[in-house]
């Protein structure tokens, strides 16, 4: 928790030192930098991360065995994802917007640092080894953070420069868990099909719902800088960036949930209520500060060429709200093997979302997108729970 936390302090006071020093255009491009690479490992993890949590929380796997079919499946998949966006981009340049393609580069660099830290960070919660986790986070988000702050005030280096280390930094965590990793368990250059068949099923399905939640997540982003422009979602940023700070916190409460949960099915609804509780005990009172200063903390924090984002923020900072609490939700229906059905409650949310963004972005831009996330989330919310209701008594 205190990990996510800290990470969540440092990629606020990241994107502060960005749009102070490169205003609107900087926020929204490095928006767009890390949206292509969340989006490949959306589209290419194929549920590996949640299916590595879950079976090594319930002991049915080897680490070893998961660990070198992670890193073999994190090299091969990251390279087919780099290889189809390149292939998109060089069919459809327009896909990418304003954007300079310059930055499409760079982004496609970080897709596979992307995938082995995920992967990796997933193995480690599975086998709830949250120091580990943990420390190398810590300690390399600090150091990516001096990184910045001396190219940006010392160096005064351009956006291009700035952007490009910022994408090769990214490389000490997940280099730092491999070493560890490999040092503890070992590693073994032969693929193990039969391992990767028994986790197919249960990766399919955690693949397609988080895939859904990813598109929910960043599609008013990309439908935006389409429609308005990477300047309009650089504004858009201060609301998402905040976003995103809190739920990398609900989302450290969440995985410490899901392999307690997964190892104690009969007592998982109760350790659900509690999650739920616990996150509603930090996410409402700190979204009711923010919001009610939303105004005085963007002109004092960003400048006055952001305060358009203002009421953005506060809606976004609401949704947040109902997001968070889905989020430890659906780690209840991981742990008892994702029912089916949950798969067409995402899809719901997802056509409910896009439908919205399309609708009304193109004339009210980014508080339509930002009030299309509300409505999405809530709906989401309110879906999850009852069905989460019904499920926990089959359990019994």
């Amino acid at each position: 928790f205190s990990s996510k936390a800290f990470t969540a302090f440092t990629v606020m006071l990241l994107m502060i030192i960005i749009a102070r020093s490169f205003g609107t255009v900087g926020s929204g491009v490095l928006s767009m930098i890390l949206l292509v690479p969340g989006l490949a490992f959306s589209f290419g993890n194929l549920g590996v991360d949640n299916s590595n949590i879950y079976f090594l929380a319930n002991k049915q796997s080897n680490p070893k065995k998961i660990l070198s079919n992670t890193i073999i499946q994190s090299l091969v998949m990251s390279a087919l994802m780099v290889v189809i966006f390149l292939l998109f981009f060089f069919v459809y340049p327009g896909i990418i917007g304003e954007l300079n393609p310059i930055y499409f580069y760079i982004s496609l660099l970080i897709v596979p640092i992307f995938f082995i830290e995920r992967f990796l960070q997933s193995i480690l919660i599975g086998l709830q080894d949250f120091n580990l986790f943990g420390k190398p986070l810590i300690v390399t988000k600090t150091i990516i953070l001096l990184l910045m702050a001396f190219s940006i005030f010392v160096l005064n280096s351009s956006l291009f420069v700035t952007t490009l280390l910022f994408a090769v930094s990214l490389s000490i965590l997940p280099f730092w868990y491999l070493f560890v990793l490999i040092k503890k368990y070992g590693f073994s250059f032969e693929f193990d099909l039969d391992l990767f068949k028994r986790n197919f099923l249960f990766s399919l399905k955690s693949y397609i719902i988080a895939l859904f939640c990813f598109l929910i997540l960043r599609a008013d982003i990309y439908i935006l800088n389409i429609y308005r422009g990477v300047s309009e979602v650089g504004i858009y940023s201060v609301a998402t960036n905040f976003f995103d700070a809190i739920n990398l916190i609900t989302a450290s409460i969440a995985l410490v949930l899901f392999p307690q949960m997964s190892s104690n099915i009969k007592d998982g609804y109760k350790i659900l209520r509690s999650g739920l509780k616990l996150t509603s005990i930090f996410v409402i009172p700190a979204i009711l500060v923010v919001a009610i200063f939303a105004k005085p903390l963007i002109l004092l924090i960003f400048g006055p060429s952001f305060i358009s984002a203002i009421y953005p923020f506060v809606f976004l900072s609401i949704a947040l709200v109902f997001w968070s609490l889905t989020v430890i939700i659906n780690q209840y229906f991981s742990s008892i093997g994702i029912p089916f059905y949950l798969m067409f409650v995402w899809l719901l949310g997802l056509a409910l979302n896009i439908i919205l963004n399309i609708m009304y972005i193109p004339k009210y831009g980014m508080l339509a997108a930002s009030i299309s996330s509300l409505i999405a989330y809530f709906v989401l919310f309110v879906l999850s729970y009852i069905l989460s209701f019904f499920a926990s008594k089959k359990q019994h």
